[in-house]
């Protein structure tokens, strides 16, 4: 059983037995006990409560150096690879590899929001019957300039001359299953397509995107020394191309778990407790992880709201997991799993991955509306999702099972 399966069923057993204690705790980051966690158990069909155990899991340590779990997953890279093989396979032509020891130990790939290049619809252009162009993804993309500083991030004082970089990686279940499907290229989508059967990964399979900046830009964004932001961010090296490796934090993290229960996946947003905006104009809630469990936002957007104290029984679970001491300082901003209605949708966000680095504002950020939408046909990619409300992908098309890296499949 490896690292991760192990966790993964000792967290949920620790989930699924005893009583919740709630209260303001230091995390140590000390050596994993030898019983098992003693937690409350969570509210029956808690959100919160499996959001916080797949964060915990992402960034328990991984058994690779300078590295924590979801960051040895499989990237958009490593999957939607260039110039895919077909059948026959072509000289020189790629398939998807999962990534090595090795490999996981290197400086990480940052490519640009998928989400802020196709902004919903409005910048996609249509390639053939119903496809959509997307630039491809490669290590030469990095951090780029949020779209968002004269839209939906107007007034953020996020640095002019900054930039944001994105990552996107997905487990093991969910890698194995896109690449024995053929999921991972244009013609396996048309080939999958043919058999009318539908996408479903496995049960349990997790997704992470985590957004950063680089320390300088973030120091200067905040009004406080690099020291301050190595202090309190988790931060790790990324490289652009060619050039030297550059220090990044990270300040976001969305997560996506597919729960028996939730086909629809539950979705999650981590921020650390001193990303401006944390819980700007939908407030922030928690009943599961945070001591403070609702926090309304600020009449000002782009302020502080301070530190977010863990409840005992995230803060159990975290030295369990044997977890850096410096995860505490993330919060969770909220967890979605049903859209609402058209009237009254539900809202879930992240001030950098929304609006500053996408251009699509708090009030319009939905992840599993956005995320329906992902689907294909025989000509390949070529949906894009509604901002928020019920939805679904269109007659004629397969669902990707909630999965935008659809559009980067070549």
């Amino acid at each position: 059983m490896s690292i991760f399966a192990f966790r993964k069923n000792r967290l949920f057993a620790a989930i699924a037995v005893a009583a919740i204690s709630v209260g303001a705790v230091t995390v140590s980051g000390s050596q994993i006990n030898a019983k098992p966690a003693q937690i409350v158990p969570p509210p029956f069909g808690s959100t919160d409560a499996v959001s916080w155990q797949q964060f915990i899991l992402a960034v328990a340590p991984s058994g690779v150096t300078g590295k924590v779990t979801y960051e040895t997953f499989a990237s958009d890279q490593d999957i939607y690879v260039s110039n895919p093989c077909t059948t026959p396979p072509t000289k020189g032509c790629n398939v998807p590899t999962w990534p090595s020891a090795s490999s996981s130990q290197g400086s990480k790939l940052l490519q640009r929001s998928l989400l802020g290049r196709a902004h919903m619809r409005a910048a996609m252009a249509t390639r053939g019957a119903g496809r959509f162009t997307v630039q491809v993804i490669g290590p030469a993309q990095g951090c780029g300039t949020p779209p968002g500083l004269n839209g939906a991030a107007a007034g953020s004082g996020f640095p002019s001359g900054g930039c944001v970089g994105e990552e996107v990686r997905r487990d093991r279940a969910t890698f194995d299953y896109l690449v024995a499907n053929g999921l991972w290229s244009s013609a396996g989508l048309t080939k999958y397509y043919a058999t009318k059967q539908p996408v479903s990964v496995p049960w349990n399979a997790l997704e992470v995107k985590a957004d950063w900046i680089p320390v300088s830009t973030l120091a200067t964004w905040l009004g406080q020394p690099a020291s301050f932001v190595t202090a309190n961010f988790y931060t790790s090296s990324a490289s652009v191309g060619t050039g030297p490796a550059t220090t990044y934090a990270m300040t976001s993290m969305h997560i996506s778990v597919k729960t028996p229960g939730f086909p629809n996946w539950i979705w999650a947003d981590f921020e650390n407790a001193y990303t401006p905006g944390r819980c700007d104009q939908t407030g922030c809630n928690d009943s599961f992880g945070a001591v403070t469990q609702t926090v309304p936002a600020n009449a000002k957007a782009w302020g502080q709201y301070g530190a977010c104290p863990k409840s005992q029984a995230v803060a159990t679970m975290m030295t369990q997991a044997n977890v850096a001491p410096v995860f505490a300082n993330y919060c969770m901003t909220g967890s979605q799993s049903s859209f609402g209605t058209a009237a009254k949708p539900t809202l879930l966000g992240s001030p950098i991955i929304e609006p500053l680095n996408a251009n699509v504002p708090m009030a319009k950020s939905s992840c599993i509306s956005c995320h329906a939408g992902a689907s294909f046909n025989a000509s390949g990619p070529g949906h894009v999702g509604e901002p928020v409300g019920p939805h679904a992908p269109p007659a004629g098309y397969t669902g990707y099972d909630l999965m935008w890296g659809v559009l980067f499949a070549q």
